[in-house]
């Protein structure tokens, strides 16, 4: 039985009106339906912000989040077509990837990820996975009495690490240099390293929370920790991208919420948002700019520390190169924003135009998993966009991007049957994740690595992420949760081993 409190019901006020705007084929309504559903699912996820076991409950806040991703996605694009443009969104659905993509499917897919959503907040309220849940809850919550000393070590150590590969030119601007990731294959090393960073997120939002609300843990060395560590998270996310850097903002926000059980004021979020606002937008711009004609040359190969203050330089110096990126950027977020593209194009295709790859995509990923030098025959069995340009005509050539997802790798798998399968799994992996955590008693640092690396794969890419993501994050949490356990065996629970897992 489904509960009123439970987000399956928010998803089920949703459909309605995306149904009526699929079948009338009407912008209008279509704006209607994202204005109705983005309305109900802030309010939902307003709700539960402050309550702790809520916050941690990630695939029903995830299923909440992929909602609002596509709907606000709509109302930006039709908002900047009707308002700066003068013509209703229809008119650029028409030419994106392979073209003649109507309202009407594109209503179809966002009903589809709207049952997506439903499906998975389904299976996320299942007493099992919400009394596993309880359990991470309470043992995060002890991370609150653990003093402000031990988190210094690690974030002092791991932005020391950071700023080594960002100096050294390894960590680039949305790209890193190392052989082989250009054709999909990530380092080992590079996974992990991108595994903690989300830990270091929590962290950092953790003593934030400790400097502000308790006296006695204040000191220069946990200032000088907090803000260095600050500033070195948000420049690796800035690299990274514009999703990653308002990941990393979002997240110390939510971390922060989540030690200190209260939310903010409404009143203090509209005057941070109207003070951020302008920045973010520069940040946009900027964004854009370096990927853009006006920007640096070689700037993905480049070392960011040695590309960004002169592309910084450049951009500021000309009225002319601004108000051209003003413009590149609003032509950009007039149709960025729609996500569910690919899937309607998918939705779109005659029988004969497509075939669902019925399993091939989860072998293939799970394939992708192993590491190079022990499977280097894995560049045979083709994934994400390599794979659905064989089995979906939604690409005008083989080297357009697609935005890749778990929700589209449901439909180009089973068709409508993949909202339960790829549900199902996704909520299945992180089932294993806290039933493995409770079974084996994991606790401190590598608990809050585990659990941050599934936050942000639900909160960030819920939208965004491919199969092959999802089936990385999994291997990192293996890596995690097994020098855990060995280091468990081997030497038992001694002190030495409490301090590096910040238990008492």
């Amino acid at each position: 039985m489904i509960k009123r409190k439970s987000p399956a019901v928010i998803h089920a006020l949703c459909a309605p009106l995306w149904f009526i705007a699929f079948i009338m084929n009407s912008s209008v309504i279509a704006d209607a339906a994202a204005v109705w559903s983005f309305g109900l699912l802030v309010y939902w996820f307003w709700s539960r912000l402050g309550n702790g076991i809520e916050m941690i409950r990630f695939v029903r806040m995830g299923s909440i989040l992929l909602g609002l991703i596509q709907n606000a996605g709509w109302i930006i694009a039709s908002f900047i077509h009707r308002l700066f443009i003068g013509k209703p969104v229809d008119s650029s659905l028409r030419h994106l990837m392979k073209g003649g993509l109507d309202v009407s499917n594109y209503a179809l897919a966002i009903l589809f990820i709207t049952l997506f959503c439903l499906t998975l907040s389904i299976f996320g309220s299942h007493h099992l996975v919400r009394a596993l849940e309880v359990k991470i809850f309470e043992r995060l919550s002890v991370l609150k009495n653990t003093p402000a000393g031990k988190f210094n070590k690690f974030l002092l150590v791991f932005s020391g690490i950071s700023v080594l590969l960002v100096m050294a030119g390894i960590m680039g601007f949305r790209s890193v240099a190392v052989e082989g990731l250009a054709e999909g294959e990530v380092p080992v090393w590079l996974a992990l390293y991108r595994s903690v960073l989300p830990g270091q997120v929590l962290l950092t939002a953790l003593l934030l929370f400790k400097l502000i609300n308790k006296k006695n843990e204040r000191s220069f060395l946990s200032w000088t920790t907090m803000i260095l560590s600050m500033i070195t998270m948000l420049f690796v996310f800035f690299t990274d991208g514009r999703r990653s850097l308002l990941f990393a903002i979002v997240g110390i926000v939510y971390w922060y919420i989540f030690f200190s059980g209260k939310k903010p004021k409404l009143i203090l979020v509209i005057l941070i948002s109207t003070v951020v606002y302008p920045l973010f937008n520069q940040g946009m711009l900027f964004f854009n700019f370096l990927r853009g004609e006006n920007g640096i040359a070689n700037w993905q190969t480049a070392s960011a520390v040695d590309v960004l203050p002169q592309a910084w330089e450049r951009f500021q110096s000309s009225a002319a190169i601004l108000a051209d990126e003003k413009k590149n950027t609003l032509e950009n977020l007039a149709t960025r924003p729609l996500e569910a593209t690919p899937l309607g194009l998918c939705l779109q295709l005659s029988s004969y135009q497509k075939s669902f790859t019925t399993g091939e995509n989860f072998v293939n990923s799970l394939l992708w998993t192993i590491p190079g030098p022990l499977f280097p025959s894995k560049k045979n069995y083709p994934v994400q966009e390599n794979l659905l340009y064989k089995h979906f005509a939604v690409g005008r050539d083989k080297e357009e991007d697609t935005v890749d997802s778990i929700y589209l790798t449901a439909y180009t798998e089973f068709s409508w049957a993949g909202i339960l399968i790829y549900s199902l799994f996704a909520t299945a992996l992180w089932l294993a994740v806290i039933y493995l955590c409770s079974r084996w008693n994991v606790n401190g640092i590598i608990l809050l690595i585990v659990v941050t690396i599934f936050f942000k794969l639900f909160f960030s890419g819920i939208g965004e992420s491919s199969l092959s993501e999802w089936m990385i994050t999994g291997r990192s949490f293996l890596f995690w949760i097994i020098i855990y356990r060995m280091a468990t065996i081997f030497y038992g629970r001694t002190a030495t081993v409490r301090r590096i897992y910040f238990t008492s």
